[in-house]
């Protein structure tokens, strides 16, 4: 049992936050989060 694919999801989430650094708000954010693991 791993737990590699939780670690994934957290590592992408992560990077999403360094990249939407100064979205105009967390809306955006949260859309940007739900796009990438859809």
């Amino acid at each position: 049992m791993s737990n590699g694919p939780t670690e994934g999801f957290n590592n992408n989430i992560k990077v999403l936050k360094r990249i939407s650094y100064g979205v105009r708000n967390f809306t955006y954010f949260m859309n940007g989060i739900l796009m990438a693991i859809a």
